[in-house]
């Protein structure tokens, strides 16, 4: 074998010393722990933290990029990529913090996060009920707590825009915690978190300050509305729980009975109940028992039929039908003229250049459509003027480019919704000690297309309140209701839209009205009339919440929505997607969620359907045209209340 010049011996050293190098690039960082959510389960349709515990294998600090991808079946990646930066200093381990959006199967998916020089796979995802855990601090000293899931205090959310997969937690100690933790933790149990207090090891209940100060309370055993929250407290320590001592059943059944919700049995004869309504609550091969239904799916259909590319098909057809006749029998006539063969070839390319070029133009040019923005949103109110909002978009453009989907919002999560295609788009996270979660949402919008998304945030609104003139409640039941809102909802009120609210698929459709205005008492719902000057009176009850949601409507697919006797009205589409969002609201994603959709007897929810504020728009230049339609919940404390 001939001997290698010194050249090309230094040239393959060279190549050699780079695999090498680029190899122990590649293995310098390692994935060293995963958390999803926060007992290792995810919560369907909702916005879920993932952790990851990062560990810098070498003596070069790492600074850069993040990024983490889903893959579904065959290994192609949908949706868009979330990016982080972050820097690790050598020989150092450092927490990463996601939110993706998981949806109604999230399950069927693999995660994995990559940066220069590597990557990791994240462990399977699972999806469960919202989580019930107790909260230890990062080194875990001091806890013998036994039946219960830990969660690091550390790694809680920034903002409560992560929190949505979290229902109940246990606590013994005062967190140490930045500013930005302890408001999305204070927030958190306003929106409906179920706080359960233990006594520490000098047996005494932890004493609050600052933005957790909501939380204090007497030193006794009787459950503390806080909000939507509550604050249970228990004459005992967590070293007391053992295992064996169930503590997340006996929370949960006290959560259960301060909501006066049925224990034993309410879960089997809930599901006997919709068993016997499931022809109306399925479309036949659909079963809501089983399955449930996917809230982003149905109000992304819905609001990408308000704005779509209106094409000449005529003219398609047409066009279609000449360029056939161009290749048989154009070019066959032409090749029996005895010409070279090459000009029969170059009739048959001409052509097929020529029509292409024709449908590329008829196809991508609209016919009067505009650039704009159609979105359904559930704004919950936290305390004072915020509001935590959570929102569907559909974004169409008749310009190509790419575009930077940003709000003014804090805690701003974002995601494509898509868990069948690629979208062309990062979703860059801020992950620092304040509440700016996600920077925006930069994707790739092509000519005359539709790019749907889902997104996060909590806002301020001033002048959005409601408050309670009189009400009357007799033997359990509410018999009359007068409330009071101020100028700005009662500005929204006042354009009332008439039009046809049933998606039925197999019924017929009755007639309704938006603004929709409701209140909900313990598992009621009734309709109030707007009598003007901003007052609210109640007017008829009309059944319970999973009698007064149509279910079926929430089941139907994309494609099962072709076959009906659409309108083409915006407002039809945005009356039919009240429904879906009362669903999401209460967190009833299958029949049998509905034994959760109640409420204490202390208050009223009121739940306005109006027309969306600018609060909620995209910000910048680019989107002047923008509509939606927002359910706005608020609960009312009864002068009754305990």
């Amino acid at each position: 074998m001939p001997c290698l010049s010194p050249l090309r011996s230094l040239i393959a050293a060279l190549a050699v010393l780079a695999v090498c190098g680029s190899n122990a690039s590649a293995q310098k960082l390692k994935i060293a722990e995963v958390v999803w959510g926060f007992d290792g389960r995810v919560t369907p349709n909702e916005f879920n933290q993932v952790s990851v515990l990062l560990d810098n294998q070498g003596d070069e600090p790492f600074d850069g990029p993040l990024r983490l991808t889903q893959k579904r079946g065959t290994g192609q990646t949908v949706g868009a990529v979330l990016q982080v930066d972050r820097y690790i200093a050598p020989l150092g381990r450092s927490w990463a913090h996601f939110v993706p959006y998981c949806g109604s199967d999230p399950n069927n998916g693999d995660w994995s996060l990559s940066w220069k020089g590597g990557s990791g796979n994240l462990p399977k995802v699972q999806a469960g009920q919202a989580a019930i855990v107790l909260l230890v601090t990062s080194d875990g000293l001091g806890s013998t707590a036994k039946g219960i899931k830990h969660f690091d205090e550390s790694n809680f959310p920034k903002s409560v825009t992560a929190t949505r997969g979290l229902r109940t937690v246990v606590l013994d100690h005062v967190p140490r915690w930045q500013a930005a933790q302890r408001q999305a933790f204070a927030d958190w149990v306003r929106l409906g978190g179920q706080l359960h207090l233990l006594k520490s090891e000098e047996d005494e209940f932890p004493e609050f300050s600052e933005e957790l100060a909501i939380l204090n309370g007497p030193a006794v055993t009787r459950p503390q509305p806080v909000g939507a929250g509550v604050v249970y407290r228990y004459n005992i320590q967590s070293s007391d729980l053992r295992s064996g001592t169930r503590f997340p059943e006996t929370a949960r059944a006290n959560e259960d009975a301060y909501r006066l919700i049925e224990a034993e049995g309410s879960d089997k004869a809930l599901e006997t109940r919709t068993i016997e309504r499931r022809a109306q609550a399925s479309e036949g091969y659909y079963s809501t028992i089983e399955y449930g239904w996917d809230v982003a799916d149905r109000a992304h259909s819905s609001l990408k039929e308000i704005t779509q590319p209106d094409h000449n098909w005529a003219l398609i057809f047409f066009l279609a039908i000449i360029y056939i006749l161009a290749i048989f029998p154009g070019c066959y006539l032409i090749s029996k003229k005895r010409v070279h063969y090459l000009v029969t070839y170059g009739a048959i390319l001409g052509a097929a250049l020529f029509f292409s070029l024709v449908f590329l133009f008829v196809g991508r040019r609209g016919y009067g459509e505009q650039t704009e923005v159609n979105a359904v949103a559930i704004a919950q109110k936290i305390d004072g003027d915020r509001w935590d909002v959570m929102q569907w978009s559909n974004v169409f453009v008749t310009t190509g480019d790419r575009f930077e989907l940003a709000h003014n919002g804090n805690g701003s999560v974002y995601a494509s919704g898509q868990d069948m295609e690629r979208v062309n788009g990062i979703i860059g996270f801020m992950d620092r000690d304040d509440d700016k979660i996600s920077r925006s949402f930069n994707v790739d919008i092509p000519p005359f297309s539709n790019r749907p998304y889902v997104h996060r945030q909590t806002i301020t609104m001033a002048d959005f309140d409601a408050s309670l003139e009189s009400v009357n409640v007799q033997g359990g039941k509410l018999t009359g209701a007068v409330v009071q809102v101020t100028e700005r909802f009662q500005k929204l009120m006042e354009n009332r839209v008439s039009y046809r609210s049933s998606d039925s698929f197999y019924g017929s459709a009755d007639a309704g009205a938006l603004p929709i205005i409701r209140v909900v008492y313990r598992r009621q719902i009734f309709s109030l009339r707007d009598s003007g000057k901003g007052r609210l009176i109640l007017e008829s009850k009309l059944g319970e919440i999973d009698e007064a949601i149509n279910v079926s409507s929430l089941a139907q697919s994309s494609f099962s929505s072709w076959l009906r006797d659409e309108e083409t009205s915006p407002t039809q589409r945005y009356g039919r997607m009240f429904d879906a969002m009362v669903a999401h609201h209460f967190g009833v994603f299958k029949d049998i969620d509905f034994r959760n959709a109640q409420l204490k007897d202390d208050r009223l929810r009121l739940l306005i359907y109006a027309p969306m504020p600018k609060e909620m728009f995209i910000s910048g230049e680019d989107f002047t045209n923008q509509n939606g339609y927002v359910l706005f919940s608020q609960d009312l404390l009864l002068d009754t209340a305990p």
